[in-house]
């Protein structure tokens, strides 16, 4: 976007009771890798040691993921359209 990069803090990796996590407080944090692709319009969460995780880029769920380490998931933080 005009003021960051694109697609930079729409999602958030939430713990069990849907706060958001910071490297601060978890620093297994450090060792997540995305990757957006453009052309599928997936973002891709990969991390050691865990399988990789794919979210459509115009998702808005409800109800995130519960498929990230330690309980918590993914939850986007965009609006819905």
């Amino acid at each position: 976007g005009p003021t960051g990069l694109l697609y930079d803090r729409h999602w958030a990796i939430v713990n069990a009771k849907g706060t958001a996590l910071t490297q601060k407080r978890a620093p297994r944090l450090s060792q997540i890798h995305p990757r957006i692709d453009l052309k599928k319009g997936v973002l891709t969460l990969n991390s050691p040691g865990i399988d990789p995780l794919t979210i459509p880029l115009k998702a808005v769920p409800t109800a995130p993921p519960s498929a990230a380490a330690g309980g918590g998931a993914i939850a986007s933080t965009a609006s819905a359209s």
